[in-house]
């Protein structure tokens, strides 16, 4: 009976280490992706595409007219 106890923990404690590394590399993942998300969606980066892919600018100060 102990014998079958030691071997039902040692095999507990390795499924718990290994979900403890699963969580950590999803972490981690998450951490990325989160960076990745807002590098792509900062201001610079969406003024660069307007004016690359739709030709959309900025207008300067003298092409606005307030009414």
């Amino acid at each position: 009976v102990n014998l079958w106890l030691a071997s039902s923990f040692k095999n507990l404690e390795q499924s718990v280490q290994a979900l403890e590394n699963v969580s950590h590399q999803l972490m981690e993942n998450h951490i990325s992706l989160r960076a990745q998300r807002d590098q792509v969606f900062s201001p610079e980066r969406v003024r660069i595409i307007a004016a690359e892919k739709l030709s959309l600018y900025a207008p300067e100060k003298e092409q606005m007219k307030f009414f």
